[in-house]
Order: structure tokens, then sequence, then C-alpha cells
């Protein structure tokens, strides 16, 4: 990766300290999507990663692809959305967001490589789940946490990395963190 400063607050200098003034472009998770996100004004572009299949792909073991469970298939790979946004991004970062440990395993080699070309010089997020929030039962699924965190440090340590908690949005109670969450 290259030098070059890869904080939010110093790439986009317009927005001086105030970092609610970055805008954003949420779940860009197909091909016309992010053609859509780089064409416009925004700022960051947030994608989301699976552990899946490339539309129209028959067998073959899972990849990293882009899209939201329950989706596991996409017309857009996560290596294809890197080479996109480095040939077209003009003044825009990235946020990815890994859904599972699988597709974060399977993500991590392309993204060391993405990282490691000195086009980068732009910021670069690396998310997460990978600790259990409000409203989540013993079913639903986060990322590894020490293997999450672990790899970040080694593999990407210019990348910012941007820990959460699964949240259940759906739940019926009133949703709040607590001590034990923390």
């Amino acid at each position: 990766m290259s030098n070059a400063p890869l904080e939010v607050w110093r790439y986009f200098h317009e927005v001086g300290n105030d970092l609610t003034k970055i805008t954003w472009f949420h779940a860009c998770n197909t091909r016309a999507l992010l053609h859509q996100a780089l064409a416009s004004d925004v700022m960051m572009i947030e994608a989301d990663i699976v552990a899946g299949h490339l539309s129209g792909a028959v067998g073959g073991p899972p990849l990293a692809v882009m899209g939201h469970p329950p989706t596991t298939v996409s017309d857009l790979s996560l290596e294809q959305f890197l080479d996109t946004v480095l040939q077209r991004r003009r003044g825009k970062g990235i946020k990815l967001d890994f859904k599972t440990t699988a597709a974060f395993r399977a993500s991590e080699n392309i993204l060391e490589q993405f990282l490691a070309r000195a086009e980068v010089n732009f910021p670069v997020w690396v998310n997460a789940d990978i600790l259990r929030g409000p409203g989540i039962g013993p079913g639903k699924e986060v990322v590894d946490p020490h293997y999450f965190l672990r790899t970040c440090v080694t593999k990407f340590p210019l990348a910012t990395i941007s820990a959460g908690w699964a949240v259940n949005p759906n739940s019926s109670q009133t949703l709040s963190y607590s001590s034990a969450h923390i």
C-alpha cells in the first residue's frame, strides 16, 4: 500500500474536522449500483461481501462476491469490484463490509494484493460485525473477532479497521446496548 494518507479526514479536505459531512453510497452490491456510485458525487462507497457464486456460474467453491445475506449469487465479485473502483474511482473511498467469516477468508488474499498496489492512495475501510449486539440470538453468525482483527492488523495495516456489533433490527423488543455488549 502506498504511504499516501488514507484517513477519511485527510483525504477529504473539504470536510475539515466534521466527518458528518462525508457522503455515502450504501449497499453497492451490483455492477449497476457500482457504476451509479462511481458516477455520483458521494465520497465513500460501502459494499457487502458474502461467500457465494457469480451469476451463471455452475459449481465450484464459494468465492467473494458482492451481496447482503441471504443473497449468495451476484453479478459482481470482490475482485471485479476492486478493479472497477481502482479504474474509475475519482476521489472516492471504499468500505468493505464482510458478512461472514467465510466471506472474509475468501477475500483476504484479494484484498491484500489490492492494498499492495501503489494506486491505492484513498480511504479503505475493512468492516465486520464481530460482536453480538442487542436482539441477536445464538443462531446469528458474527465474523470471528480474533481472526478478523489479527488478519487486519497483519495483512491490511494501513486500512481503517471498522469493527461492529451484529443487531437484529426486526426484533420486537426495544434494542439498546448494555455493558455486556462492550
